[in-house]
C-alpha cells in the first residue's frame, strides 16, 4: 500500500454516514455520499473470469478515490466495541460487497459467495481468479505475433495491441530494481528497451501498402522515438491517404472506366485467305479450326468482326483483335456498324426479342429501388443511381459491391484485399448471395464498403452458370449455354454495360408458347396423341419442341397387361347408362380421413365423378344425391346403372324399383362385366399415381390425387369421344385451362392481414393440391401450419415440389415405390384394392338439408355455401368430402383399422370361427395344483401352446435355497379385495389381528361426524411377507385410508415420505458385493400406528366392522397408513430411535442413516416400514437389531432376498438383482402368457409421437400399465426409453400407443428374469456415458438426453429425460446432456463419501460428439455457444477442478445409445450385455 492508503485504512472514522458538514467528513473512510448504493457499478468493466488483473486494478482505483481501500486490504479492523464505529464499519463494509458484487458478470455471481467481511471477499476472488497461467502467457503471445491491421484503423489495430500489451505485464510483471525505484538507470534503460519492442510490434503489424514508406522511415531513426509519438506520425499519415483518396472516388464509375481517348484505334488487317477484316492468314478460322463455341454466321455478310478483347467474344474472353487493356478496367468492344455484327449466336427472331427486351426495361429506368432488395423473385429492372449500377465487367475476378442491402445469406471472412483501378487496395470483409431473378444467381459476391458501384465477373459467371456472354456495339447478352435462351441483356453506357434485366419465368399465367413437356406434367402424363389435341385447340404451339423422349413418370405410373377387348355397347344419350363402383379401403387414410372413394361414370359423355367416402355405408346417400343432381342441373333421368354384388349397392334396389331404373349387376367373379368403370379406376389411379409420384408427395395426399385426376381427366381429350373431352360432350362448350397447375408444386397465396402490422407475411409458401369445387380458386396448403385452405392468390413456382427433398425420407414414399415395382396387391393405389364382403347396412346415415339453390349433390360446407359459383368450373365436379354419421354397419370397423393392422406373412388377424359361435370354447382349466417347486409353469405350460413360458424363465442356475425362496414366493397370491380374502382363514387371522392393534393403540373413537365434516374411505391392503428360506413369515393386512380425498390446509399441513432413492439401494448392494459386507432385512408392524395426529380427522368405518348406525364414523387419533401426513408422523418418532443409537442423518439421502464407530460402520436406508440393513460388523448390527426391537414392534426377516418386489441373489460373482416375479405379474394381468416374444422392446421406427389414430377406449387400463412399467424400470435400463415414450401419452392414449405397450409386455416375456448384475470386484471407480437424440420429439422439436453411470463395471443409476428446450445444433443437445450427467455425477460423489469410498481422481465422463467436448475443453467461447454459455461454465468448472474428464466414444460404443432411440436387435443386446445386464433365469 502507498502512504494515501495507510492513512485511509487507519483512520478512525469518527464521523456520521451522509451529507455531514466538515472537512473531516470527507477525509473519513466512514462516508458514504446519498448517491452511493449497492447496485452501482464502479468498474468500467465487469469481472468474467479471465481478466481478473485488469479489473482488479480498476476496482482498487475506484475505492481508493473513496478511501475505502482499507476495507479490502484487512488494515482497517472492525472496531472491537460495539458501538457507533461498528455500526458504521458494518455499514460501509456491506456497501463494498455490494459494489463489488454487482461488478461480476452474472453468469458468476452465483459462484460467489457473499461474506460478511469484505477483505475474505476480496481475497477469495483474487485467489480464485489471479492465476499466472503459462498456457494463457503463451496465448498472449501468439496472439500479439499474429496482430495484423488487416484493414482495419489504425486506432481499433493500435486498441488492440494495447490490450494485449497489458494483459501480459498483469501476468508478467517483467523487470524490478532491487533498489525498488522506478526512476533509476536500470529501470528507464528496461522501459527504453520495452518500448523499442512495442514500436517494432506496432510498426510490423500495418498494412505493407498503406504504411510501407511511412514504417521505413520511422524504423530508420527508432532510438529518437517513443511509442506515443510513432503512433501520432502513423495516425497523421492514415488522415493524409483519407483526404487525398476521397476527391478520386467522386466520380463513381469513371473511376473504373479505362480513358477511351486513343485506346480504340479500329484494326483495318484484312485476311488474305477469307477476305474478312479483324484478323490475318496466320489466325484465321478457316486455317487453324473453329473454336467449339463458334457457330456460322447466319447473316451472309456477317464476319468475325473487330472484337475487343473481353468485350466481343462468346464467354467473355474471344479471339476478337484489340489493344489490351488492363485486367481491371471496363472497356467496350468496337463494332462495326452492322446491328447484327459479332451476335453469331444470334437469329433474327432472338435479336427482335432482345431489342424488345432491352427497351422494355429503358422504359422502366425509374423503378423504384425498393425492388431491388436481393430478396425478391419479380422481374428486378436497374437504375443508374451510384450503387444501384450493374456493371459486367470481363477484368474482374469476382463479384463485388459496395451495397451490404443487396446481397443475402452475408457471411463474415478474412479480410481480403481488392485492387482497384487506381492501384489502390480496399478491403472486403463480407459476402453473400445476389439474386438477381431467373437463372441469375451470383454467390460469393464480396462486400468491400469503400466500392462505390457492383461489379459481375464474367469470369465467374462463367464459371457458376453454364452461360454464354456476348458482347456487341450496343449491348451484352447472356444466354443459357444448352438451349440459348436468353437469362440477361445490358446495354451501353459511359464506354461500360450496365445489366438491364434478368428472365423470369410467368408463373401466373398460361402462355400459348409453352412447350409440350409442360402440358404433358401439367395435365397429369397424358400420351402424345391425346396432348396433340390440346395442341389442335391452341393451348400450347405444337411446333416449340417434340416429346419423343421417355418419360419415366409415365413407365412407373402408367404400365399394364394387354387391355381386353372393348365392348361394342354405347349409351346414346347423357345420364343414361351410368356405372358405379367402390374403391377400397385402403390402409392409409387421406387427409380427410377418407379410406373409400366412389366413381361414377357416365357411359356417354365419360364424364367421370369421384367422391371420398369414411365408410361404405354413405354411398348410398351419395348415389342419391347425384341422381336427383342430374335431373335438377341436367333435366335427364337416369334409366340404368350398372354395378358389382357389394352390399353397400345391392341394399338400393328398392330405390332403384320406385324409380323405375334398371339395375344391371355383373356376375360372381366377373369384374370384366362392369369394365367400364374398372378401367376407369385404373385410368383415375394411373393419374393419380403419377401426380403423386412427379411431386413425391407422400400417401396420405392419395385423397387430393384423386381428386385432382378426375378434375385434369373430365378435361382431357379423348380418341373415343373424337378429340373431344368428357366436358365439351356434357355441356357443349370447350372448357377452360387456366386454372391448370402442376400437382403438387411450390406456390404462394396471398395472406389477407388481420391486424395493423406492416411488417407481417403478405403471403405463404404453400403447395398446390387441386382445384375446389364450385370455387374461383385454388386448393393449396399451408407448409409451414399444414392448414388447407382456398385462394384466387396465387402465385406458382410449376418447377419446384417441396416434397422432392423430402422423398427418400419419407417411408411412405418408399413403400409406395417399392411395391409398386414388385408388382404386390398392396402397393400404392393399386388397380384392385382390398375387397370386403360386409353384411347388409343396418343403418343409413343422415341425408344433409341442401341449401338453396345448391347444385352439388353432396354435402357442402358453411364456407361453400357463402360462395358464389362458375358454372362453367363446378358443375362437372361435385367432389366435396362426405362425412356421414355414425353407423353401426361392420364397415366403419374396417374403415377404422385399415390403416393400423399388421401386413404379411404371420401377421394377419386371426378371426374365431362364426361355426363356433353357438357353442362354448376354450375354457378347459387344470384343476390341479402343480408342487410350488413348479409353480412358475401354472397356467402356462400346455402341450398347445407355441411359446410357453417355461422356455424362458427358469431357476435352475441358482442354488437349491434361492431356487426354493423364488418358488415360493411365486406359488402364493395375494387377493385384491375384502370379499375374496374373508374366504381364507389365513387373510381373517390376520385382519383381525390388525383390527386389535389397532384398538390396542388407541387409534381411533367410534363416533357421530359432526355436521360440516366429511369422512374419508378406507380399503384392506393383503400383502405376504417372507423369511430368507423361503417361508412364509406372515400374512399381513394393512388398513389404508383413502388419504387422497383429504384436502390441504383442512385435513393435513405438511407432507413428508421416508423413501430412499433407488440410485442408493443400488449403490450399496453394489458396494456390499465389493466389500462382502452382510446385509439384513427388518420390517414394522403398524409403523404408521407410532404417529400421533394433531388434525382433525374421521374416517368412515373399515369393511368388517359392524356397525347399525350409519351416522357413526372413526375419529383417528393415531396416523394411519394412506393419509398424506402419516410418513411424517413415522420419520419424526424413527429418526429421534435412530439418532439416538448414534446414526447420523445425512442430507444427500434423507432416508440414508450412517453410523461410525472406529473401523465398523453400519447403514441403514429406510422405505417407509421396510429398513436394508448392511455393514462390515456382525455384532453390531445384531446390537442394532436388538436396539430397533426393543423401540418398535419389528421383526427380522434375515439376509436379505426379497424387498419392495425386489428379488435379491448373491453367490460368488455378486449380487443378482431382477423383479421377475413382478414381470410374471405384468405379463399374467394383461393375458400375454402365451404370446410370441419380440427381441426388442420397441420399433426401431415408430412414429408414435405422431399418432393421429383412433383413442383407446380404456385410458385407465394403459395408465395402470404404464405406472407398473414404470416401477419396473428401476432394475430394467432397457424399458427405460420405451416407458419414457409411452409415458407421453397417458392423458389421452390411442390405439397404437397401447398397442406399443403390449408390444413391450411380449418383449417382457422373452425376458422375464432379466436384471443387474452387481459384480464382486473391488474396482469402484465410476464412469459415466451420455448421449442425446436432437429434436427427437416431432412435436415440440426438443431433444432426447440419457446417460447411465457405472460403478466399476455394474450399473447404479441411469435416466431417460426431455430436454427443457430447444437445442440449435446437435452439439448442444448433446452439451445439455453433458451438463445434466454432471450433476448427478456430483451427487453420486457425494454420496460415495458417505460410504468412505473417495475418488479423488476426475470421473471419466463419455461422449461420442466431438463438438460437445471441444466446447467443454476450450475455453473461449465463440458466437454459437453464448446462449448456452452457463452450461458451458458448469461443465468447464467441473474439468478444471478435476471433478470429471471427458473422453470420446464411439457410437457403436456409446452405452447410453439405447436410452435415447431405439435400437435395432444385434446393437440393443449388445449394449446391453456391456453394459452388466444379465438374464440369469434364461434357461440354458
Amino acid at each position: 500500500m502507498t502512504g494515501s492508503d495507510e492513512k485511509d485504512g487507519g483512520s478512525s472514522g469518527k464521523l456520521t454516514v451522509g451529507n455531514s458538514s466538515g472537512e473531516a467528513a470527507l477525509i473519513s473512510p466512514y462516508y458514504l455520499h446519498n448517491n452511493d448504493n449497492t447496485g452501482q457499478v464502479l468498474t468500467p468493466i465487469l469481472l468474467n473470469g479471465t481478466n481478473y488483473e485488469r479489473w482488479s486494478k480498476l476496482m482498487m482505483n475506484a475505492l481508493r478515490t473513496k478511501r475505502k481501500v482499507g476495507f479490502l486490504t484487512g488494515n482497517f479492523k472492525r472496531p472491537a466495541n460495539e458501538g457507533d464505529d461498528a455500526e458504521r464499519w458494518d455499514m460501509v463494509n456491506s456497501m463494498i460487497i455490494g459494489w463489488i458484487y454487482s461488478s461480476v458478470e452474472p453468469k458468476l455471481r452465483s459462484s460467489i459467495s457473499l461474506v460478511d467481511d469484505v477483505s475474505e471477499m476480496w481475497s477469495s476472488l483474487k485467489s480464485r481468479f489471479s492465476v499466472s497461467d503459462g498456457t494463457r502467457e503463451h496465448q498472449l503471445h501468439a496472439d500479439l505475433t499474429g496482430c495484423k491491421q488487416d484493414g482495419q484503423t489504425v486506432e481499433e489495430y493500435y486498441g488492440k495491441l494495447k490490450i494485449l500489451w497489458d494483459d501480459i505485464a498483469d501476468i508478467d510483471k517483467g523487470f524490478i530494481c532491487c533498489c525498488g525505484s522506478s526512476s533509476c538507470s536500470s529501470m528507464k534503460k528496461h522501459k527504453k528497451k520495452q518500448d523499442g519492442l512495442r514500436i517494432h510490434q506496432f510498426l510490423m503489424g500495418l498494412d505493407n501498402q498503406k504504411f510501407g514508406t511511412t514504417r521505413s522511415n520511422l524504423l530508420s531513426r527508432l532510438h529518437e522515438l517513443t511509442l506515443e509519438s510513432v503512433y501520432s506520425q502513423i495516425i497523421q499519415e492514415e488522415r493524409h491517404i483519407h483526404a487525398t483518396r476521397e476527391p478520386q472516388e467522386k466520380g463513381g464509375v469513371v473511376g473504373f472506366s479505362a480513358s477511351a481517348s486513343g485506346a480504340f484505334k479500329t484494326q483495318t488487317s484484312t485476311c488474305s485467305h477469307c477476305g474478312k477484316t479483324g484478323h490475318d492468314k496466320s489466325q484465321c478460322y478457316k486455317i487453324v479450326g473453329y473454336p467449339e463455341w463458334w457457330n456460322e454466321p447466319s447473316h451472309p455478310n456477317a464476319g468475325r468482326g473487330n472484337s475487343g478483347r473481353g468485350r466481343g467474344s462468346t464467354r467473355g474472353r474471344g479471339r476478337g483483335r484489340g489493344p489490351p487493356f488492363s485486367a481491371s478496367h471496363v472497356s467496350a468492344a468496337v463494332t462495326t456498324s452492322s446491328p447484327t455484327t459479332g451476335t453469331t449466336q444470334l437469329t433474327d427472331s432472338q435479336l427482335t426479342a432482345l431489342a424488345d427486351f432491352v427497351e422494355k426495361n429503358k422504359k422502366s429506368i425509374g423503378a423504384s429501388k425498393e425492388g431491388f432488395s436481393g430478396k425478391s423473385e419479380k422481374l428486378i429492372l436497374y437504375g443508374t443511381h451510384s450503387r444501384f449500377n450493374l456493371i459486367i465487367d470481363s477484368g474482374a475476378s469476382h463479384h463485388m459491391t459496395g451495397d451490404m442491402s443487396l446481397l443475402t445469406e452475408i457471411q463474415k471472412i478474412d479480410p481480403c484485399p481488392i485492387k482497384l483501378p487506381n492501384d489502390k487496395i480496399t478491403w472486403a470483409t463480407r459476402y453473400g448471395t445476389l439474386l438477381l431473378g431467373g437463372k441469375l444467381i451470383l454467390h460469393h459476391v464480396f462486400y468491400a464498403p469503400e466500392l462505390s458501384i457492383t461489379l459481375i465477373s464474367v469470369s465467374q459467371l462463367l464459371r457458376d452458370i453454364a452461360s454464354v456472354v456476348i458482347f456487341t456495339k450496343k449491348f451484352c447478352v447472356i444466354q443459357d449455354q444448352a438451349s440459348r435462351t436468353l437469362i440477361g441483356a445490358g446495354t451501353e453506357r459511359d464506354g461500360v454495360y450496365h445489366l438491364a434485366g434478368a428472365v423470369l419465368p410467368q408463373s401466373n399465367r398460361v402462355g400459348k408458347a409453352d412447350n409440350r413437356e409442360l402440358w404433358h406434367r401439367r395435365m397429369g402424363h397424358p400420351s402424345p396423341k391425346v396432348l396433340s389435341f390440346l395442341s389442335d385447340v391452341g393451348v400450347f404451339n405444337n411446333s416449340v419442341s417434340n416429346l419423343e423422349e421417355c418419360c419415366d413418370v409415365c413407365f412407373r405410373a402408367k404400365q399394364t397387361r394387354v387391355p381386353f377387348s372393348e365392348s361394342s355397347n354405347k349409351a346414346d344419350d347423357l345420364f343414361s347408362l351410368i356405372h358405379c363402383d367402390v374403391w377400397g379401403p385402403y390402409r392409409t387414410k387421406a387427409t380427410c380421413g377418407a379410406v373409400y372413394f366412389l366413381t361414377i361414370v357416365d357411359d356417354f359423355s365419360r364424364a367421370v365423378w369421384t367422391h371420398l367416402l369414411i365408410e361404405k355405408s354413405s354411398v348410398a346417400t351419395v348415389l342419391k344425391n347425384f341422381v336427383a343432381w342430374a335431373l335438377r342441373q341436367f333435366d335427364k333421368k337416369v334409366k340404368t346403372i350398372r354395378t358389382d354384388n357389394g352390399t353397400e349397392l345391392m341394399c338400393l334396389r328398392s330405390y332403384f324399383a320406385e324409380n323405375g331404373i334398371t339395375h344391371h349387376t355383373s356376375c360372381v367373379d366377373t369384374p370384366q362385366q362392369n369394365g367400364r368403370v374398372e378401367r376407369k379406376h385404373r385410368h383415375i389411379l394411373n393419374v393419380a399415381r403419377a401426380l403423386l409420384f412427379q411431386a413425391r408427395l407422400p400417401t396420405k395426399f392419395w385423397g387430393e390425387s384423386i381428386q385432382a385426376a378426375t378434375h385434369l381427366i373430365n378435361r382431357t381429350p379423348s380418341s373415343l369421344l373424337k378429340g373431344k373431352t368428357p366436358y365439351q360432350v356434357l355441356f357443349q362448350k370447350s372448357p377452360s385451362y387456366d386454372d391448370i397447375r402442376i400437382f403438387g408444386c411450390l406456390c404462394y397465396a396471398k395472406l389477407v392481414r388481420r391486424s395493423n402490422d406492416k411488417f407481417e407475411d403478405r403471403s405463404a409458401r404453400c403447395m398446390f393440391l387441386g382445384y375446389p369445387f364450385g370455387k374461383k380458386g385454388w386448393l393449396v396448403m399451408d407448409l409451414q401450419t399444414e392448414k388447407v385452405f382456398v385462394s384466387r392468390d396465387v402465385i406458382f413456382h410449376e418447377d419446384s415440389f417441396p416434397y422432392s427433398e423430402e422423398a427418400s425420407e419419407n417411408q411412405d414414399y418408399q413403400l409406395l415405390e417399392g411395391n409398386d415395382r414388385q408388382g404386390e396387391s398392396l402397393s400404392l393405389l393399386d388397380n384392385e384394392p382390398m375387397h370386403t364382403n360386409t353384411s347388409p347396412i343396418d343403418t343409413v346415415a343422415a341425408q344433409t338439408t341442401e341449401p338453396e339453390g345448391s347444385i352439388d349433390p353432396l354435402q357442402q360446407t358453411e364456407e361453400e355455401e357463402n360462395r358464389s359459383v362458375d358454372p362453367d368450373t363446378s358443375l362437372i365436379d361435385p367432389t366435396v368430402k362426405h362425412v356421414p354419421e355414425k353407423s353401426g354397419s361392420k364397415e366403419e370397423e374396417v374403415a377404422q383399422t385399415a390403416d393400423i393392422e399388421e401386413l404379411g406373412i404371420g401377421k394377419r388377424k386371426k378371426m374365431r370361427s362364426v361355426l363356433l359361435e353357438p357353442y362354448v370354447t376354450y375354457s378347459a382349466t387344470q384343476l390341479d395344483k402343480p408342487p410350488h417347486v413348479d409353480s412358475l409353469s401354472i397356467e402356462i405350460s400346455s402341450s398347445r401352446c407355441l411359446y410357453p413360458l417355461t422356455d424362458y424363465v427358469s431357476i435352475d442356475r441358482f442354488s437349491p435355497p434361492q431356487q426354493l425362496f423364488l418358488a415360493a414366493i411365486s406359488a402364493d397370491t395375494e387377493p385384491v379385495s375384502f370379499k375374496e380374502a374373508m374366504s381364507d382363514p389365513r387373510w381373517t387371522n390376520a385382519v383381525q389381528g390388525e383390527v386389535g392393534a389397532l384398538e390396542e393403540n388407541e387409534t381411533w373413537d367410534i363416533v357421530t361426524l359432526p355436521e360440516g365434516k366429511h369422512a374419508i374411505g378406507c380399503k384392506w391392503v393383503f400383502r405376504i411377507k417372507y423369511n430368507s428360506d423361503g417361508s412364509i413369515e406372515r400374512f399381513k393386512a394393512r388398513l389404508v385410508a383413502l388419504g387422497n380425498r383429504q384436502e390441504e390446509g383442512t385435513d393435513y399441513n405438511e407432507t413428508f415420505a421416508p423413501v430412499v432413492k433407488m440410485t442408493t439401494i443400488r449403490t450399496l448392494l453394489k458396494i456390499a458385493s465389493a466389500r462382502d459386507w452382510e446385509l439384513f432385512q427388518m420390517d414394522v408392524h403398524n409403523a404408521f400406528l407410532h404417529g400421533d395426529l394433531e388434525e382433525e380427522i374421521y374416517m368412515k368405518l373399515p369393511p368388517g366392522i359392524n356397525n347399525t348406525d350409519s351416522s357413526k364414523v372413526c375419529k383417528l387419533k393415531k396416523s394411519l397408513y394412506g393419509l398424506k401426513q402419516a410418513p411424517r408422523c413415522w420419520f419424526a418418532k424413527l429418526s429421534n430411535a435412530l439418532l439416538e443409537f448414534g446414526f447420523v442423518t445425512n442430507y444427500t439421502d434423507s432416508s440414508l442413516f450412517t453410523y461410525f464407530s472406529g473401523k465398523s460402520c453400519l447403514y441403514v436406508l429406510v422405505y417407509v416400514d421396510d429398513f436394508i440393513v448392511g455393514g462390515n460388523d456382525s455384532k453390531l448390527t445384531t446390537e442394532f437389531k436388538r436396539y430397533m426391537s426393543e423401540c418398535f414392534h419389528m421383526k427380522d426377516l434375515g439376509p436379505l432376498k426379497f424387498f419392495l418386489g425386489i428379488e435379491v441373489s448373491r453367490g460368488k460373482q455378486g449380487i443378482y438383482i431382477s423383479q421377475r416375479k413382478y414381470t410374471l405379474d405384468i405379463i399374467s394381468e394383461c393375458g400375454m402368457i402365451g404370446a410370441k416374444p419380440v427381441s426388442t422392446p420397441i420399433e426401431q421406427n415408430h412414429t408414435l409421437a405422431k399418432e393421429e389414430g383412433e383413442f383407446y377406449s380404456d385410458p385407465t387400463k394403459y395408465r395402470r400399465l404404464v405406472g407398473r412399467l414404470v416401477y419396473l424400470a428401476i432394475t430394467r435400463p432397457d424399458l427405460c426409453y420405451a416407458v419414457h415414450l409411452l409415458a407421453q401419452f397417458l392423458t389421452q392414449p390411442r390405439q397404437r400407443h397401447w398397442d406399443a405397450a403390449i408390444r413391450l409386455v411380449r418383449y417382457l416375456k422373452g425376458t422375464c428374469g432379466q436384471g443387474l448384475l452387481l459384480n464382486k470386484d473391488s474396482d469402484l471407480h465410476v464412469d459415466a456415458y451420455c448421449d442425446s437424440d436432437h429434436s427427437t420429439c416431432p412435436r415440440t422439436r426438443r431433444s432426447l438426453s440419457g446417460y447411465v453411470v457405472l460403478l466399476g463395471k455394474s450399473p447404479i443409476c441411469w435416466k431417460t429425460k426431455k430436454q427443457d428446450r430447444v437445442s440449435l445444433s446437435s452439439a448442444e443437445a448433446e452439451y445439455r446432456a453433458m451438463a445434466y450427467t454432471y450433476q448427478e455425477l456430483i451427487w453420486i460423489k457425494e454420496l460415495l463419501l458417505i460410504f468412505q469410498i473417495p475418488h479423488p481422481e476426475p470421473i471419466t465422463l463419455h461422449c461420442d460428439n466431438k463438438a460437445a467436448l471441444h466446447i467443454a475443453a476450450n475455453p473461449v467461447f465463440h458466437e454459437r455457444t453464448k446462449h448456452i454459455e452457463r452450461d458451458c461454465h458448469f461443465v468447464r468448472d467441473g474439468i478444471k477442478d478435476g471433478v470429471v474428464s471427458t473422453k470420446h466414444v464411439r457410437t457403436t460404443e456409446q452405452l447410453a445409445d439405447f436410452l435415447t432411440k431405439p435400437l435395432g436387435r444385434n446393437q440393443f443386446q449388445y449394449l446391453l450385455g456391456k453394459m452388466g445386464v444379465r438374464d440369469l433365469h434364461c434357461p440354458s
